[in-house]
């Protein structure tokens, strides 16, 4: 019965693992299509940082204004960086658009089959338990960690 039961508890943990990772990946691809910052930030492993404006001043020709209001502050930034700089290029509508040079990239390796890493989310078999444990030296605290 406790056979049954731990592989039933193994097929549980794999059946978890293989949706948590499903799951990692449709939430990057859809970041990939619906919010390209995200994806960037994932991939780079990286946080949003921001910069707060408590003013803006506008340097025209004509007439200069400093802006205070932080509501006229957020429209002209964002107007400045959606017009200084154009882009030329739309980016990859999916992550199997890109260009070949980054797909080879990122593909699978041919010659490392996916399965080597399937015994590392196994627990610690009972013997393998016993054998670390024996291996210790008696009456010591041990650093598990």
């Amino acid at each position: 019965m406790t056979l049954l039961l731990r592989s039933l508890l193994l097929l549980k943990e794999k059946e978890f693992q293989a949706s948590s990772i499903q799951a990692k990946i449709d939430a990057r691809n859809d970041n990939f299509t619906n919010d390209i910052s995200t994806f960037i930030e994932s991939a780079l492993s990286r946080t949003r940082r921001r910069i707060i404006l408590d003013r803006v001043f506008i340097d025209h020709p004509t007439h200069s204004t400093l802006l205070t209001s932080p509501d006229a502050i957020d429209q002209e930034v964002i107007e400045h960086f959606q017009n200084f700089v154009p882009i030329t290029s739309t980016p990859p509508s999916s992550i199997q658009d890109l260009p070949e040079r980054w797909s080879n990239a990122y593909a699978p390796l041919a010659d490392v089959s996916p399965a080597i890493f399937d015994s590392l989310i196994n627990p610690p078999t009972l013997d393998e338990w016993f054998s670390t444990i024996s291996s210790m030296p008696n009456d010591k605290a041990q650093d598990l960690l």
